[in-house]
């Protein structure tokens, strides 16, 4: 059996770089396909997609006919840092939330037991869990 393609880099699941984003960036500009790029940078054709249509950006161009008249041009391609800034922006809340968030008040009751009565961790938690403080019923 005879391999077409030698996938030594798994690239699924994995998220674009910036190298790659310029890389679609200067292919399109060379009138590449969308599925072709995918091919040289062992992607899948949607990802390509995806990418293409979340840095397109609109370019206005206008040019003076008379001196009273001017045409306007409106050019769309594609940056890689608006792709890259979207994908920031998008990402940024992704992941899971830290816990202590919603344990703000054990934390503090925590530390001031600990500081102002002297109480050991272990006692403080056998004290809120004995007396249910803090846990849901």
């Amino acid at each position: 059996m005879t391999l077409i393609k030698n996938d030594t880099f798994k690239t699924k699941h994995t998220h674009l770089s910036v190298a790659e984003r310029r890389m679609i960036q200067m292919l399109l500009r060379k009138k590449e396909s969308h599925r072709s790029i995918a091919y040289l940078l062992n992607r899948s054709p949607q990802t390509i997609n995806n990418e293409v249509k979340r840095g397109i950006i609109t370019k206005r161009f206008r040019l003076k006919v008379n001196k009273k008249q001017s045409t306007v041009f409106l050019v769309r391609s594609y940056s890689h840092k608006k792709g890259q800034a979207c994908y920031e922006l998008k990402r940024k809340n992704c992941g899971r939330k830290y816990k202590w968030i919603s344990c703000v008040a054990f934390i503090e009751y925590v530390t001031r037991k600990i500081a102002i009565d002297k109480w050991s961790p272990d006692a403080i938690v056998g004290y809120a869990k004995r007396h249910q403080l803090f846990f849901r019923r």
